[in-house]
């Protein structure tokens, strides 16, 4: 069985706690000296009172993925772009083209993609 711990300490620990986060400025080593307490149970405390769901640095999600475009190099074909639609309808656009068309595509597209074929 683990030990009972004292309501009294955690409340302790917690509010040294807060106090750090409220005081970035001030150290770890110089909060810790003022409250007479050794940075390594500061350490303790602070990681057994964490929220469960809290990591100590959470990444964000990249808002833009990368993508590498590179050269088909089993096609003899001349340069094109190529989409294909979820209800597998292939668009090909043979390269060079006017930007005007690849704008009326992009204007056309979400038509042709809502299009189920029986």
């Amino acid at each position: 069985m683990g030990r009972k711990v004292d309501s009294q300490r955690v409340a302790f620990w917690q509010q040294l706690i807060d106090r750090r986060q409220r005081q970035p400025d001030l150290s770890v080593e110089e909060l810790c000296r003022q409250a007479g307490v050794s940075c390594s149970s500061f350490y303790h405390w602070q990681q057994r009172l964490r929220p469960a769901n809290v990591t100590s640095n959470p990444t964000p999600p990249p808002k833009v993925v990368p993508v590498n475009i590179v050269p088909d190099r089993a096609s003899n074909s001349a340069a094109s772009i190529e989409i294909e639609l979820p209800n597998h309808v292939r668009l090909r656009i043979n390269l060079p083209c006017e930007p005007q068309a690849l704008r009326v595509v992009g204007e056309w597209l979400p038509a042709v993609a809502a299009v189920r074929i029986a």
